[in-house]
């Protein structure tokens, strides 16, 4: 099954929109879930009925990567050429799952297909992410702090030497 939740969803025909284009593309659209807009509660409990949650492109979606993670779901993001199309590989970079990363749309179809195909594997990858997260530098807030004060004293420095 596949799972879009989005505020737009609200609205009936949008949905019947999006229904129609992926149908008109062979899609079997009761397979499709176009969820409403809920409260952060109810974005995580729709967690438990997803396996595998797909970064969308060109722009990456960091913060839902993140929850994606916190809730024991992998993540597969093709990497993008800019800043905003590049949020998902840092994530996965620094909790090291540098094997979501896709670097084209093929490989992004082939990381999906493969990685739901070895049910045991993506299992034990479940099983172990939220820890992967906890324990990465993106939850590390005291090197958070340490390095964004490193990069604030260089950056003084720098202008000092251009005034």
């Amino acid at each position: 099954r596949l799972h879009f939740q989005a505020k737009a969803f609200n609205d009936e025909a949008i949905k019947l929109h999006y229904a129609e284009l992926f149908q008109a593309a062979g899609i079997d659209v009761t397979r499709i879930d176009f969820l409403p807009a809920t409260n952060k509660t109810g974005i995580l409990n729709n967690y438990r009925a997803i396996d595998i949650a797909l970064d969308p492109f060109p722009c990456a979606g960091g913060t839902t990567t993140c929850e994606s993670l916190w809730m024991g779901v992998p993540v597969i993001t093709l990497l993008g050429d800019r800043f905003g199309c590049r949020h998902s590989a840092s994530h996965l970079h620094n909790v090291g799952l540098q094997n979501c990363i896709a670097t084209n749309s093929e490989q992004y179809l082939q990381l999906a297909q493969s990685l739901a195909a070895d049910i045991t594997s993506l299992a034990n990858l479940r099983a172990v992410l939220r820890e992967k997260l906890s324990s990465s530098a993106l939850c590390d807030g005291a090197l958070f702090a340490r390095n964004f004060a490193e990069n604030l004293q260089l950056a003084l420095s720098e202008s000092d030497r251009v005034a």
